[in-house]
């Protein structure tokens, strides 16, 4: 069952924001650079999602540029760390999972410079969460102040008490 197009929204936000969080942690790590060009293939050019994927053919396929040539085992760490992270299942041969493939989605819509649209929710939803909460309590504590203060003043004596009289 798919999820509806605004829950899905509010997954990739979700994912936005770790892919924010772990770029600002990990910055140029090659591990996590590799499986950000992994799951952004998997999301803009893998077309059977069916038929898994091994370390060899990420190797010569998708990391295919110098900084993952130091060290014979760049694909493997990267491909390991998807797994942990549960994007990917299966091993030696890993299949693309839901999550994954919008974390690709995600990340290549970050890179093409379509970004500001998660920035601009996010923020738009933190306003939103603020003004609810602010006319929630707005008025609760308008009411206590208004109680405190009129008792306050009724208990001060300083106010005229012939009008309760009549």
């Amino acid at each position: 069952m798919d999820l509806p197009v605004q829950i899905t929204f509010f997954k990739k936000l979700e994912l936005y924001q770790e892919l924010k969080s772990r770029d600002a942690r990990r910055g140029d790590d090659k591990a996590w650079m590799g499986e950000k060009d992994i799951l952004r293939w998997a999301a803009t050019e893998h077309r059977h999602l069916g038929t898994g994927i091994d370390w060899l053919f990420v190797k010569t396929n998708i990391l295919t540029d110098l900084r993952y040539n130091n060290f014979p085992d760049d694909a493997l760490r990267p491909m390991e760390n998807l797994l942990q992270r549960g994007y990917v299942v299966g091993w030696p041969k890993i299949k693309f999972l839901k999550e994954g493939l919008l974390m690709g989605e995600v990340i290549d819509e970050v890179a093409q410079g379509r970004g500001w649209r998660y920035e601009f929710l996010y923020w738009f939803t933190w306003i939103a969460v603020i003004c609810g909460v602010l006319l929630v309590i707005g008025p609760v504590v308008k009411f206590i102040l208004f109680t405190v203060f009129h008792f306050a003043y009724f208990l001060s004596g300083s106010h005229s008490t012939r009008w309760y009289l009549r």
